[in-house]
């Protein structure tokens, strides 16, 4: 064994030479190990001040370091590749010498050593300090797990989070929704570095998951500008303002000095498809003495993933022409007999990201956002030769697939500027983002225009647009009363301008029928429309060494309905580093998206085996003026405990929680203004209004209560890492109502008129229940081996025609594995990392539809309209990074 005498002397010596350097300045000065006790080499020691990062340094061979400085108070930061970093907080005084040795951990969700600034403006904190529950996620974590993007790496890492690929969905196709515990995908809200993110400009009015609701696209950052992501599953609209009534999503992006990342993935399915190529890279500067720059870049390929069945029913009218169909099947090109394409969408992606600071004035100018390009191609429902209403069969004598092609491009920059003075930290940004959909449609033809001459096959649709302008201003102040007594005041303000616009596409794709696939938005449909609220808020925060309690407020105003906020919290330990618990209770509020009151439009939508019926879409004369803002409360009890005395290797947290939401905004049912099944009154008030009989409008119309359970264990031991978490969630729709305005109309209109069981299935049965993720990882010199375990509960699709016709599919496990060789060369700071692994290794997909309606002639033999975690199957991948 190795003497402890010569690093000894070694640190004395550096603490002499430094104090006879600097003089009165202080030192700090220490060691660093990993959990099994070997001292590391090349950590970064940052020096925090202001929120200004200022001049640090690294471990030796030996594992030391020392850093001398002003007398004040700092943050000092420990971080390196592979491990969980740390902050703690220190105060010197002049010609102090003041010792601090760490001991980092692997990286893992909820590690008590890592600290996250979301759920409390005063300061940074452990989620396992916070008086709300809270996950974190590190960059190897993301890395890690080898998925192709941020929501598919969140859906295998965190039970309460939900992200899966749609099909069939027109731009569902091209962005997932995400959603937590269970609640609408439009019910999270989404941080960049503590600032809002902007939403898409996608509304999902097609029958799937997520219907009605906005979808904020979490896929447009790349991977490697991710330093870590903290989610609060907890309301928070009092603190963070709209939408947050499921939870806040944080994406912190990287603020290194110094570095380059590439690394290069590649993989496909073991079916023959879904061929993914993924180039990444993240290059980190010095900006002038303590400023930074990160640019961070990636470019993804994914070919599209098919799992339809083979076709089983008739394709001409002509009875002898269906005597023999192979030439039939060989002209649609899709292999066996399929006609449709069911499973992920072809994309196309170019990402770049960047995030700045740099000092100014006594403070820190800084600035972070990005430019992303998607391109995606789906495809719609078969038109078959014998249906001569939607095929012009001299044109396509076999008929057509229509090819719908997205072209998305997504846009944001935040400036700010924060500086401190007398104990006051202020913080001031600006923040711009934007998000636009153009829609083409290939292959394909408009009906209505087959006598004329050179009839059109493809026409641009129109498009989508939103964007978002919000300025900040933030002030804090941190008061010490005594020894233990620490108090927080937090207060600020908000002014958000949203924009949504819909523009008209050619005239082919709109005149008549429409082109067949994603019928054009005409002139009716174009809008352009600009909303405005502003906010006032104030957090206050107390906390002892035992005792933490908390309480916040909000106002927002606009020219829809004010909303009046709060939320409380907190936190007792019971038994000194050991247990604690804790609860929180706040109201929310959600207003209804700018897209939700004007959108209009049509969409092609198959309610039958064999039967497409083109619908209306959006009434903007009905919910520009009747839509409510969302309500909730939100009200959680956890605990937090580390059982083994004397150490927290083990730590385990438990959550129970209950969301009640009233006058959710849904997309109306799909039969409620038809012909047949409507009041006479009812028909007549929607004709009075020019408003067409057969279509979906959106209402304020029911009130749901979401009920559940978060459990999270973790062990480490040296260099072994287990973890467990589990969700239990159930929503219920307590209430189903008519909205005013069509009691006026007819009171005799019945909830189930408005609101039809397939909706309700969706909100009570359409994610799973419950979510359990098993995780292990070792780490054996160079060799990293993970393997994750995840059981996905039972899901129900209800049928809009009755019960008989409903499917359910059982829970399901997937397993995860992947293989990591870390090369070092001699070169200080290079290493290569090469993976293998596969994701789903044992092939596992969802149960099959049983019933023929729902099958479609073979079709469908997948639910297109809800899943567990897709229909991908196993895919295997190999990567190779480079960090230097």
């Amino acid at each position: 064994m190795k003497s402890k005498y010569p690093r000894a002397f070694t640190s004395i010596l550096l603490q002499l030479l430094a104090l006879s350097v600097f003089g009165q300045n202080a030192m700090i000065t220490g060691t660093v190990q990993d959990v099994s006790g070997a001292f590391l080499e090349g950590v970064n020691i940052f020096m925090i001040n202001n929120h200004t990062m200022l001049d640090g340094t690294q471990t030796n061979t030996q594992g030391q370091y020392t850093i001398a400085v002003r007398p004040g108070q700092y943050t000092l930061r420990v971080k390196i590749a592979g491990k969980a970093s740390q902050d703690t907080v220190i105060s010197l005084t002049p010609g102090q010498v003041l010792e601090k040795n760490f001991v980092l951990l692997n990286p893992a969700i909820d590690d008590q050593r890592s600290y996250v600034s979301l759920g409390s403006r005063g300061g940074a904190r452990s989620p396992l300090e916070s008086s709300v529950p809270i996950d974190l996620i590190d960059q190897e974590t993301l890395q890690n797990s080898h998925q192709e993007n941020l929501g598919q790496a969140l859906h295998y890492l965190l039970p309460s989070f939900h992200s899966v690929h749609q099909t069939i969905t027109d731009g569902g196709d091209f962005i997932d929704p995400a959603s937590l515990r269970g609640l609408g995908p439009d019910q999270v809200l989404v941080l960049i570095n503590g600032k809002r993110k902007h939403s898409s400009a996608l509304l999902n009015v097609n029958g799937t998951l997520g219907q009605g609701t906005v979808f904020q696209d979490l896929n447009n950052i790349p991977m490697a500008a991710i330093e870590r992501v903290e989610i609060l599953r907890d309301g928070a609209a009092a603190q963070y303002g709209s939408d947050a009534i499921a939870g806040v999503i944080n994406i912190v992006l990287k603020e290194n000095k110094s570095g380059l990342l590439v690394e290069s993935q590649s993989g496909i399915n073991t079916a023959g498809d879904g061929f993914l190529y993924k180039v990444g890279s993240n290059y980190a500067l010095r900006i002038a003495k303590n400023g930074f720059l990160n640019i961070s870049g990636e470019l993804m390929g994914r070919e599209a993933t098919n799992r339809s069945g083979n076709y089983t029913d008739t394709v001409f009218n002509d009875p002898a022409k269906n005597q023999n169909l192979d030439t039939f099947f060989e002209s649609v090109g899709l292999g066996n007999r399929r006609i449709e394409s069911v499973g992920n969408a072809a994309i196309a992606q170019q990402q770049l990201f960047f995030n700045a600071a740099l000092p100014f004035l006594n403070g820190q100018l800084y600035a972070f956002g990005g430019l992303n390009f998607r391109q995606g191609l789906t495809r719609g429902i078969y038109r078959l030769p014998k249906d001569t209403l939607r095929t012009d069969i001299i044109l396509h004598p076999n008929g057509f697939s229509p090819h719908i092609l997205g072209d998305i491009t997504d846009r944001s920059i935040t400036i700010g500027f924060r500086t401190q003075k007398s104990g006051w930290t202020l913080d001031f940004s600006h923040s711009r983002g934007s998000n636009d959909i153009r829609f083409h449609v290939e292959n394909s033809n408009n009906k209505s225009l087959s006598a004329t001459i050179n009839p059109p096959t493809s026409a641009y649709a129109g498009s989508w647009e939103y964007g978002q302008t919000v300025t900040n201003m933030d002030i804090t102040k941190n008061i010490v009363l005594g020894h233990r007594l620490n108090f927080n005041l937090a207060l600020g303000g908000e002014y958000r301008v949203e924009r949504y616009a819909i523009n008209a596409g050619d005239t082919v794709s709109y005149t008549g029928r429409g082109i067949e696939g994603f019928p054009g938005f005409n002139p009716a449909d174009a809008t352009d429309q600009l909303r405005a609220n502003t906010a006032a808020y104030v957090d206050v925060e107390m906390r002892s060494r035992k005792v933490s309690v908390g309480i916040a407020a909000r106002y927002e105003t606009s020219r829809i309905k004010p909303a009046f906020i709060w939320k409380a919290t907190g936190r007792y330990e019971l038994i000194a580093n050991r247990l604690a618990i804790r609860a929180t209770y706040s109201t929310g509020f959600r207003r209804p998206s700018i897209h939700q009151r004007y959108f209009s439009g049509r969409i092609s939508r198959a309610v039958d085996s064999d039967s497409l019926v083109l619908i209306q879409v959006g009434l903007p004369s009905i919910s520009a003026s009747n839509l409510e803002p969302e309500t909730s409360s939100n009200i959680n009890l956890g605990l937090v405990a580390f059982p083994l005395k004397g150490n927290k290797k083990l730590s385990i947290t438990l959550d129970i929680y209950q969301v009640n939401i009233n006058n959710r905004v849904t997309l109306s049912n799909l039969y409620g203004f038809s012909d047949d099944l409507s009041p006479e009154s009812l028909k007549q008030f929607f004709t009075d209004l020019n408003i067409p009989l057969r279509g979906q409008i959106f209402l304020n119309d029911l009130n749901t209560q979401t009920r559940g359970i978060d459990l999270a264990l973790n062990y480490h031991y040296r260099s072994f890492s287990l973890r467990t978490t589990y969700n239990w969630t159930q929503t219920k729709v307590r209430e189903t109502k008519v909205p005013d305005f069509l009691m006026v109309a007819d009171a005799s209109i019945t909830n189930s008129l408005l609101f039809g069981r397939e909706q309700i299935g969706y909100l009570e049965r359409g994610q799973p229940h419950s979510k359990w993720i098993l995780f292990a990882q070792y780490k054996f010199k160079k060799v990293d081996i993970g393997l994750t375990n995840t059981r996905f509960g039972e899901i129900a699709y209800r049928h809009p025609d009755g019960e008989s016709l409903d499917e359910v599919f059982a829970a399901k496990w997937i397993t995860d594995l992947r293989l990591t060789y870390i090369i070092k060369p001699k070169k200080r700071g290079l290493s290569w990392l090469i993976s293998i692994g596969a994701n789903n290794l044992l092939n596992v997909f969802p149960d099959q539809q049983t019933q023929p309606r729902n099958i479609s002639e073979g079709r469908f033999v997948y639910n297109q309209r809800i899943s567990q975690f897709g229909v991908r199957g196993r895919f295997v991948y190999g990567k190779v990074s480079l960090k230097l």
